[in-house]
């Protein structure tokens, strides 16, 4: 699974994302910035072996302002 390309407002939303070259069990994170006018909210992968979990709960999610955002990812070293 891979990001959402849309969610509603108050919604939990899920996916999983893997790197070949930056396993999350090697002690890098990744993250994730959705930015829209007016507004910017991050978001950050759990480790899941190789690969990161991510997840926006319902309460976060519900932090968002309606409207069209764009979404970075960036891995780092921990």
């Amino acid at each position: 699974m891979s990001e959402p390309t849309s969610f509603t407002r108050g919604d939990t939303v899920e996916w999983s994302k893997s790197f070949s070259d930056y396993p999350a069990s090697d002690g890098w994170a990744l993250n994730y910035a959705f930015t829209s006018i007016g507004d910017q909210q991050t978001v950050t992968g759990a480790a899941n072996g190789d690969s990161f979990d991510v997840t926006i709960t319902a309460a976060e999610s519900g932090l968002f302002n309606v409207g069209t955002y764009r979404w970075h990812a960036s891995i780092e070293s921990k």
